[in-house]
């Protein structure tokens, strides 16, 4: 299914300032692109952590927007990543021209001059989200698998309690899963309705929830 890219950018250091520094250095030599101190500024205060601003100017016809990056962590070496692309000018973006910007600002970042002795590593993650990134344990998702490759949309008594063990699966193995984009993959990659969809979603919804009462029963 087709989700929001994210800009990936770690630095080569601790050091919030050094990396701001070659952030700003780097987009002077970034055509079309500009390095937004002020807003930058008022964006950390409301994001309570090490933010930057980077506006597009707008063209091969693509908007002009702003790039968001933001801390996320990392010890030995910081990593910002994008918590948004907003529109500088219209009122909203298509999940496709966010993903060209995202891909063109890495693209023109790592075309700058100073790049490579930056320090600075970018990277875009995929557009593309499928079941081994939904579900990414082998286990959980052969079971899901196991669901999907019999007769779920019956009802039938043994569909059901083959969903159940995947959700079991889900909490014993404290796997990472969205029921909203297990719900996403069925309708967009299966073709399934949205009230079947819904349906697997809230029962895995509510059967995490279920068990994790029972842990503390």
């Amino acid at each position: 299914m087709k989700v929001h890219c994210t800009v990936i950018v770690h630095a080569a250091s601790s050091d919030v300032s050094r990396f701001e520094s070659a952030l700003r250095r780097v987009c002077r030599q970034m055509p079309g692109w500009r390095f937004l101190a002020r807003q930058s500024t008022d964006y950390t205060d409301g994001a309570d952590r090490p933010s930057y601003l980077i506006g597009f100017r707008g063209e091969r016809g693509l908007p002009a927007a702003v790039v968001a990056l933001t801390l996320k962590g990392g010890k030995k070496r910081l990593h910002f990543d994008s918590p948004n692309i907003v529109p500088s000018k219209s009122s909203v973006l298509s999940l496709e021209e966010y993903n060209q910007l995202a891909a063109r600002f890495v693209a023109d970042l790592k075309r700058a001059p100073g790049y490579r002795s930056s320090g600075l590593r970018a990277q875009v993650t995929s557009g593309e989200f499928g079941l081994a990134e939904i579900i990414p344990g082998k286990e959980c998702r052969q079971l899901f698998l196991r669901y999907l490759n019999g007769y779920p949309l019956t009802y039938h008594g043994s569909d059901i309690q083959n969903l159940d063990v995947f959700i079991c699966a889900l909490y014993r193995f404290h796997a990472k899963v969205s029921p909203d984009d297990v719900s996403r993959y069925l309708t967009e990659d299966r073709g399934w309705t949205a009230s079947d969809a819904t349906w697997v979603r809230n029962r895995v919804r509510a059967g995490l929830e279920l068990l994790a009462v029972d842990r503390r029963f």
